[in-house]
């Protein structure tokens, strides 16, 4: 059962989950492409399917499924992003707002994030759990 404790948490972390989407998305769109084009790819667990279809247009129409596919999610990223922008901004401690937007909007690794903000990776463990305090209360003022 998710308590209201996560719910600031949660809404952070579907940023990064879209984002992951779409990098997985761009790797699918570049390997289409490369299978359309007949440029050399790795094969290796890629599943065959015969058909008695043209073969390239089927590959271009799946490449280009990949691109629709990957503009909608980009577009779904982009919105997500300033509504988290938005709420993160009402996060009073700059050092906060800063952790909370290279991890949770900029992706960042936990490494890149302390080397940033000059602390420690354990410190910035430690910033990120009252950066989440203060991010539950403004989550809990705005809804």
């Amino acid at each position: 059962m998710q308590t209201r404790k996560c719910v600031g948490k949660l809404f952070l972390l579907k940023g990064r989950e879209l984002q992951s989407e779409v990098e997985q998305l761009k790797i699918a769109k570049r390997e289409a492409l490369q299978l359309a084009c007949g440029i050399s790819v790795d094969y290796a667990g890629v599943k065959v399917q015969t058909s008695s279809d043209n073969g390239t247009e089927t590959r271009f129409a799946a490449y280009s499924e990949y691109s629709r596919l990957l503009d909608e999610k980009v577009e779904e990223l982009i919105v997500y992003r300033a509504k988290m922008l938005e709420m993160i901004r009402r996060v009073e401690n700059s050092t906060y707002r800063a952790l909370l937007i290279a991890r949770y909007i900029n992706c960042k690794t936990w490494e890149k994030i302390a080397d940033e903000l000059c602390y420690g990776v354990r410190q910035t463990h430690r910033l990120h759990g009252a950066a989440l305090q203060k991010f539950e209360n403004v989550i809990e003022c705005h809804y």
